[in-house]
């Protein structure tokens, strides 16, 4: 079935708030000229992916137009993506001059994937003391 091999099955989408959540707070950041990725290791044995688009990236149209070509270049690129990986794509600035195509978001995502598992292979990022809202006495001073 060559259609399978290029599907975009709803196991390879983060959905949920705690998907994203646990992505954020346990992932690295790279970050490339039109994306920024959130990546961790999810031990599933294929990679998943969401998406993030804010207002501030431009109307509707434009932001599902981002979206859509994320989502493409995600499935195009699956059999050559590192496995096991959670990606979060953030769009959260405008992108100057024409809109991206499939393949130019396609290579910069691979190679910022490939910048990603590079640095987990190094080991764990470090955990950043949580400073806790409402806790504590006041600003710290």
């Amino acid at each position: 079935m060559p259609g399978k091999m290029f599907s975009f099955p709803k196991e390879a989408r983060l959905k949920t708030t705690r998907e994203f959540r646990t992505c954020y707070s346990r992932g690295i950041r790279v970050r490339g000229k039109s994306l920024l990725l959130v990546v961790r290791k999810n031990g599933l044995p294929y990679s998943r992916l969401g998406l993030s688009v804010s207002r501030k990236f431009g109307k509707s149209t434009v932001r599902n137009r981002f979206k859509r070509v994320c989502r493409e270049a995600f499935r195009l690129a699956g059999p050559e993506l590192p496995p096991g990986l959670d990606v979060v794509v953030i769009g959260s600035r405008p992108l100057e001059g024409p809109p991206p195509t499939t393949r130019r978001i396609m290579e910069e995502m691979k190679a910022l994937l490939r910048k990603a598992e590079r640095i987990l292979e190094k080991g764990p990022p470090p955990r950043k003391r949580s400073r806790g809202r409402g806790r504590g006495r006041g600003r710290g001073r």
